[in-house]
């Protein structure tokens, strides 16, 4: 019984990634390098332009912190700061107070930040999940920020009841709003 959990288990981690698309456009973007990562820091809208209401699809919180917040009336913004090449700190921010932030790991690949998260979650019998995600950002040339992911999840829920789900959004836009923060009656030195 232990030799087939362990190859069920060591198929699952083999067969299933959550690969991005390779061929993506650039002309409109800025390709990250070591040397220009720090153009990342900055301030950015939490929903994307072309964001599903129904879905979590274009909604940064949701990329950055693996679990969706509930859309509120107040001004809900990212803060994205650089500390090194393979870390950004990044900032969840409504109104005035910082709600939540993490140290996020990743790389450059192909002019890109990559984050590349992995969760196996085998309690035994209720509920059991895998999940692997990629998210990666890049710049537009007008400092907007651009972000891809896909992610992959599968297990089971009680009783047995196996699931799959499948997640993907390209070239979704984050308008950056250091400009717009006057416009709300919020200032620099708020922060």
């Amino acid at each position: 019984m232990k030799q087939i959990t362990f190859v069920l288990i060591s198929a699952i981690f083999i067969s299933s990634c959550a690969c991005l698309k390779k061929n993506v456009d650039t002309s409109n973007s800025i390709i990250l390098t070591e040397k220009n990562l720090t153009l990342l820091d900055g301030k950015y809208e939490r929903f994307s332009k072309q964001q599903d209401k129904n879905k979590n699809d274009g909604d940064l919180y949701w990329n950055f912190f693996d679990r969706g917040q509930n859309r509120n009336d107040s001004i809900e913004f990212f803060e994205l700061k650089v500390i090194d090449k393979n870390r950004i700190l990044v900032l969840y921010i409504d109104g005035n107070d910082t709600i939540k932030s993490k140290t996020m790991k990743g790389k450059i690949k192909s002019g890109y930040f990559e984050f590349k998260r992995k969760y196996l979650f085998i309690p035994g019998i209720y509920v059991n999940l895998y999940r692997d995600s990629k998210f990666r950002i890049r710049l537009s040339n007008d400092n907007n920020l651009i972000a891809d992911y896909k992610q992959i999840a599968f297990g089971t829920a009680i009783f047995i009841i196996p699931f799959y789900e499948k997640n993907q959004g390209n070239n979704m836009i984050f308008k950056r709003i250091e400009n717009k923060i006057e416009e709300y009656g919020i200032y620099e030195g708020d922060f």
